[in-house]
């Protein structure tokens, strides 16, 4: 029974190979259709598929109402509870966790390889002391403006 189900096996990786390219191709194709896509894969970290996610999930950017709307939506923030001028902590915002995950694996792929992210990565830990995980949230924040 086991043999049975090894003999299966390439022919689902065939299939989702085949899958896959196809999902690529796809993506190309809307690269070249729209430029709100060609504008976020340019972002250091984020590529064609992760802007397509973003592209999906945002559709016009128009509905927030200013940077910090968007950053809150995407769960890169935390809101003060503030009651007569006495702070109740901080929450964590209703968000999309499909834009917190693009923007924070982009920010990891960002600062492993070279360019301006990561000149900011270094310079955050090596200058001004951050923890690497603290560095990486400053490069997630800076990427979503």
């Amino acid at each position: 029974m086991e043999l049975s189900r090894l003999h299966y096996k390439p022919q689902g990786i065939e299939s989702y190979e085949k899958e896959k390219s196809r999902y690529e191709e796809e993506f190309k194709k809307l690269y070249k259709q729209h430029q709100a896509i060609r504008n976020l894969e340019s972002v250091p970290g984020v590529g064609i598929i992760n802007a397509v996610k973003i592209l999906a999930m945002v559709v016009d950017p128009r509905r927030f109402k200013d940077k910090g709307h968007f950053i809150s939506y995407c769960g890169l923030i935390k809101h003060e509870k503030m009651s007569g001028g006495k702070s109740y902590g901080q929450r964590s915002p209703r968000y999309c966790r499909i834009l917190k995950c693009i923007f924070k694996t982009g920010a990891m792929s960002a600062s492993f390889h070279p360019g301006p992210m990561r000149d900011f990565y270094t310079s955050l830990i090596q200058e001004h002391g951050y923890a690497d995980y603290n560095a990486r949230n400053r490069i997630v924040s800076r990427s979503s403006l």
